[in-house]
């Protein structure tokens, strides 16, 4: 059976991340690295409250692929439709750290208003899931 309390706390968790990029945008460039590091951890929070609805094992892991396929276990089509928040996982650490901005493309509004808008889709449907 479902852990109801651990699996509200993942979604509360991704809900506060949320709230976090959402807060942070449009306020300049300097926070992009942070607004894409809360919208990866807002969806991987939430991925992990659904495993943890649906008695699924949580890795503990930032690849989004691995949360996918534990996702897929449950229900395939769903993860089918959340292909493109492995591109998330980057955010996850690479944009985190000094040396980011010498090894890696700029972030752009774009990537960022990307990144929240997919972490706000997923938080949407996956709580969803919940009752």
């Amino acid at each position: 059976m479902a852990n109801p309390k651990s699996t509200q706390m993942w979604f509360a968790k991704a809900r506060m991340d949320l709230k976090t990029a959402k807060f942070l945008n449009p306020v300049e460039q300097d926070f992009f690295g942070s607004i894409v590091f809360h919208s990866q951890q807002c969806a991987e929070k939430a991925i992990k409250g659904f495993l943890t609805y649906n008695n699924i094992r949580v890795l503990k892991t930032h690849d989004m692929d691995k949360l996918l396929k534990s996702v897929s276990t449950a229900d395939p089509h769903l993860a089918d439709r959340y292909v493109s928040v492995v591109n998330l996982t980057r955010y996850a650490v690479e944009y985190r750290y000094p040396d980011a901005e010498l090894m890696l493309p700029p972030l752009t509004e774009k990537d960022v208003n990307q990144a929240i808008e997919l972490a706000a889709k997923m938080l949407e449907e996956l709580s969803g899931f919940v009752k």
